[in-house]
């Protein structure tokens, strides 16, 4: 990075901490400097002024805390307490500032300013700055006076000397910037060959839309314990030319595709410089470090690779062509995730409701996290659950939702094990916490009637657990309500201009389509309308693809949706 780093920093931050705000306030550049999360339930920041190496802030509290300012701490930070001096240290793995405060109301102030070694460098400096241009003149008029053909310094034959040295300086820096920085010489060597860099652990030639290529990547090991980063290098070349700045994504998913870890770097050439000022004798060396989600349980994994824009638009991956394939994600790699070290204190987890329920079998429902307010019938949405194992799990259990009406009808029923399903409750240890996804389906119509339609009006979502037999071990807890809606349903047959009456299965038919324009120009957009009639009820959710194909078979243009969105 080029950064000195004080000795107190025992690990670097990821480099996307502070980057939003700097981006959200150019041009000055001027960001919040408060660690939020070193505030204590009830701590309100009542003024802030922040400058590029200063800080003042009134905080009130109803308790002591610690109050960390989102700054390396160096020598030479001083602090004020309500205009009395304030000792600063440094804290937490990162080394940034931190003051102890008292509770009630304060004003804190933070600033940088010199140390005694300093106040004397510059001194130094000054001196010897203040010095050498009266010294240079002195030798420059009172140069040694030799008899014979030699000269003065400062005669002619001198200022020739000069003269050369400078332009000497002047070639020399030249040669540097536009030469031997640039290209392979003496003095320098790249591993980038223009297509690949040598040395990568994994080399690959992915296509991200026509503008990047993902070249390779680094894992030093496949396999990591829960409560560790996955270190992972990402090599990328750009296909210009690019005017983009890109983002890089980089995903922990299930083979359910549910997501366990995120780390997105803002900048893969970060913190270099993006992707629009890439060149394409330059490649971006982009190094993630992703921890899984607190209570992720051990299994296999896949990372995933994706590259978007700043309104969170994804590129999608193209083939050796550059025809699109279909996807905006690159299954990189898998990895294995072993049990922590350790298991996480609850106020890691993200609850939205804490429920601390025996549920048998010893077995606890911690609590979830958030619910939807209101969904459709025929969609999903996803559901947390966090379990802990008060002791060691004594059999292999299952979880089960119900979605009942007020009249107690059942609509809906799903069944899985907690956590995974290769991680069983009969794995447990003591004292273990573990994360359980869910993607739960609101069914279009009801499971005893499916002429009838799930009614709109307000649901609750009950849990039990049930034995390897799928009885119930206790009466289970009844998690939230949910606002179920209906969409408006049209059965009438649309007129159709263009009929096709193509039957996809035993679940739909197309109908047809509406008028296409005669002629289009590069860039223009159309629309096209198709018409679909459903012919049972559809398990799952699907996407229509409609390309523009050329008559060489490429595709020059396309458009992905789930029909009618």
């Amino acid at each position: 990075m080029g950064d000195y780093l004080p000795v107190w920093v025992q690990e670097r931050p990821s480099p996307n901490t502070l980057l939003p705000l700097y981006e959200a306030a150019a041009p000055d550049f001027v960001i919040p400097r408060i660690d939020l999360s070193s505030l204590p339930a009830g701590a309100r920041v009542l003024e802030a002024e922040y400058d590029l190496t200063q800080a003042r802030v009134t905080i009130e509290s109803p308790e002591p805390f610690r109050l960390r300012f989102l700054w390396y701490f160096f020598p030479g930070w001083q602090g004020w307490l309500d205009g009395r001096p304030l000792p600063l240290e440094a804290d937490g793995p990162y080394g940034l500032i931190a003051a102890d405060v008292p509770a009630g109301r304060h004003e804190v102030a933070v600033a940088f300013g010199d140390t005694p070694l300093r106040q004397w460098a510059w001194c130094i400096s000054g001196i010897s700055g203040l010095l050498f241009l009266p010294a240079l003149f002195w030798v420059w008029r009172t140069g040694p006076r030799t008899s014979g053909p030699s000269q003065p310094f400062g005669g002619p034959a001198s200022r020739e000397v000069l003269a050369a040295c400078v332009l000497l300086a002047a070639g020399l820096t030249i040669a540097k910037t536009f030469y031997l920085d640039r290209y392979d010489n003496l003095f320098r060597r790249t591993l980038f060959d223009g297509r690949q860099v040598q040395g990568v652990d994994v080399p690959l030639e992915v296509n991200f839309g026509n503008q990047m290529v993902l070249m390779g990547y680094d894992l030093p090991t496949p396999t990591v314990r829960a409560d560790e980063p996955i270190e992972v290098t990402l090599y990328w070349r750009i296909l210009p030319p690019v005017t983009t700045d890109y983002s890089i994504g980089l995903h922990l998913v299930d083979e359910r595709g549910f997501l366990y870890g995120q780390q997105d770097n803002m900048h893969p050439a970060y913190p270099y410089c993006p992707t629009s000022l890439l060149r394409p004798d330059q490649y971006a060396r982009d190094i993630h470090q992703l921890t899984p989600w607190e209570g992720t349980p051990p299994g296999r994994y896949t990372l995933q690779v994706m590259v978007y824009d700043q309104s969170k638009y994804r590129l999608d991956l193209r083939d050796a062509a550059g025809n699109p394939l279909g996807t905006t994600v690159y299954p990189l790699t898998q990895v294995e995730i072993r049990r922590p070290r350790r298991f996480p204190p609850m106020e890691k987890l993200p609850l939205q409701t804490r429920l601390d329920v025996e549920m048998g079998a010893h077995l606890r429902l911690l609590g979830i996290g958030p619910l939807p307010e209101t969904v459709e019938t025929g969609q999903s949405f996803l559901l947390t659950l966090f379990w802990q194992a008060v002791e060691p799990p004594n059999g292999n259990y299952a979880a089960r939702l119900h979605l009942r009406g007020a009249d107690g009808t059942e609509v809906a029923e799903a069944i899985q094990p907690p956590g995974r399903a290769d991680y069983p409750t009969s794995s447990w240890a003591r004292g273990e916490i573990v994360r359980d996804v869910w993607s739960f389906s609101v069914p279009v119509a009801l499971p005893a009637n499916p002429a009838i339609p799930v009614p709109a009006g307000m649901y609750t979502l009950h849990l039990d657990l049930v034995g390897e037999d799928l009885k119930p071990i206790s009466p289970g807890v009844d998690l939230g309500t949910v606002e179920v809606a209906t969409p408006v349903r049209e059965f009438a047959p649309p007129s159709v201009p263009y009929q096709v009456g193509v039957r996809l299965g035993e679940m739909a038919t197309l109908l047809g389509y509406d008028l296409l324009p005669p002629a289009l120009r590069p860039g223009e957009t159309f629309t096209l309308t198709l018409y679909w009639r459903a012919d049972a009820l559809i398990g799952h959710s699907y996407t229509v693809f409609v390309h523009l194909i050329g008559p060489d078979g490429h595709i020059y243009a396309q458009q992905d949706s789930v029909p009618a969105g």
